[in-house]
């Protein structure tokens, strides 16, 4: 193995390479595809998962209408293929559901993207991801998952459906993946009765479970707003947090956390509504969770306005309230760690005779060390301000040397032959990086297929 595009930096190359000979003696997992255009051995993923065994993995070619699907008891890793992202979309939700994991039986995804169908017979309903009970480590990556909107006619729902939820599991990470809450039902009444507004969802909704978010953005979903012809005094809808954790354990670094906005309340000449309460961008709620955050802003969303600012009376009803950046009810832990996220990135698939390409990101003159392991994990590591995400048993450590200025480090690895028999190999890594302000920073994790040239 060499390096790309850089100087060689010691031994590490060729001890990764030894490495990967290593591990695939021991790697055996089958590879199906998918191709929503044909030309893979499924044309929708929901057929690749049931045929799929525990510990397979399914390349998915980047395309969009791609069918919900459920991933159930087994352990599998779906990956889009050459970085891109496919997208599901959804009437009746979850767009993506993984539930009922044991232990050793862990989910990736990377890649893939779930939000409502752009143009449903019905209307959408469901949350764009659910996790739910699962005892092995769920990862996910480069994502997007947006909640449906509140509705109202037949077999009304008013409120919106968070973004994604997780609940009751041990270890769900998530890393650069956006999270958007569905808004709330916004009435309008034209010829119909006035109807009240639906409340905004959050981009997370995690309960009872551990969960570990790097680089992401999370958004609540808004308040829906009354408004119409014929006058109304309902109020307007609360937004969405842009996380609601309850009972949860939690770590953020390099994450964003907005709330959604209040709706606006409406107006008649008999009186007014008064504006929704504008979500929190942090909601620590029930169960007593706790939460450290490192380089993680949260912000509130604004109150809605009252009255609508139609018609009615002046003033006669007030704003909603602004959400809190950090609202932890009674017996919850928030916590802000000191310092400066850090980042690392590697290729989503590489064919072997390939090159990974690798992009570290910290503070120029950071001493960084590459973690490798084949399997993922979960330690909280104080010291280290972070979770360590690849397993600890075995984990190899590479030396990379200082970052260059500014701070960016980006080398090519050429993968060798995997072996007779070998598809694929998944590397999980993570970088841990020394500086002189921050001290000892944990990276965001990313993993990378392996594959073999003929897939």
């Amino acid at each position: 193995m060499s390096t790309k595009g850089t100087r060689r930096r010691g031994g590490w190359p060729l001890r990764i390479a030894a490495a990967l000979l290593l591990a695939a003696t021991a790697a055996r997992a089958g590879v199906l595809t998918v191709n929503a255009n044909g030309g893979g051995d499924f044309t929708e993923i929901q057929p690749a998962v049931n045929a799929a065994q525990n510990g397979d993995t399914i390349l998915v070619a980047g395309s969009s209408g791609y069918w919900p699907f459920v991933i159930d008891g087994k352990g599998l890793q779906i990956v889009v293929d050459l970085g891109g992202h496919a997208d599901v979309e959804f009437e009746a939700g979850p767009g993506i559901t993984i539930r009922n994991l044991p232990p050793g039986a862990p989910v990736l995804l990377r890649g893939l993207r779930s939000a409502p169908a752009a143009f449903p017979l019905g209307d959408p309903r469901g949350e764009g991801l659910l996790v739910a009970d699962c005892a092995a480590e769920v990862r996910v990556e480069d994502g997007a998952f947006d909640g449906a909107d509140g509705f109202s006619g037949f077999q009304p729902h008013k409120a919106g459906w968070a973004g994604a939820r997780v609940t009751g599991c041990a270890s769900v990470a998530f890393t650069r993946c956006a999270l958007e809450g569905g808004a709330g039902f916004s009435p309008f009444a034209f010829f119909s009765v006035p109807e009240s507004a639906g409340a905004g969802a959050p981009g997370l909704d995690a309960a009872s479970s551990k969960t570990w978010l790097h680089d992401d953005t999370l958004l609540g979903g808004d308040g829906g707003t009354v408004g119409g012809i014929i006058g109304s005094t309902f109020p307007g809808g609360s937004a969405g947090d842009g996380a609601t954790l309850a009972g949860t354990i939690a770590f953020a670094s390099g994450t964003s956390f907005a709330g959604g906005d209040g709706g606006s309340g409406g107006s008649a000449a008999g009186g007014c509504g008064a504006g929704g309460s504008g979500g929190h961008g942090l909601h620590l709620a029930a169960g007593a969770p706790s939460l450290v955050r490192l380089d993680s802003p949260a912000a509130g969303g604004s109150g809605g306005i009252g009255g609508g600012g139609q018609s009615g009376p002046p003033g006669c009803a007030p704003d909603g309230a602004p959400g809190q950046a950090v609202l932890a009810d009674p017996g919850a832990v928030a916590l802000v760690e000191a310092g400066a996220a850090r980042h690392l990135v590697l290729s989503a698939v590489t064919r072997e005779q390939g090159s990974v390409t690798l992009t570290v990101q910290g503070a120029a003159g950071d001493a960084a060390f590459l973690l490798v392991s084949f399997a993922p994990g979960s330690k909280w590591i104080p010291n280290l301000k972070g979770v360590l995400l690849p397993a600890a048993t075995p984990l190899l450590t590479f030396g990379l040397g200082p970052l260059p200025a500014p701070g960016v480090l980006s080398l090519g690895v050429a993968i060798p032959e995997l072996g007779a028999g070998v598809d694929a190999i998944w590397i999980h890594a993570q970088a841990a990086l020394h500086g002189a302000v921050d001290g000892w920073v944990l990276s965001s994790p990313s993993a990378c297929l392996l594959l073999d040239a003929s897939l």
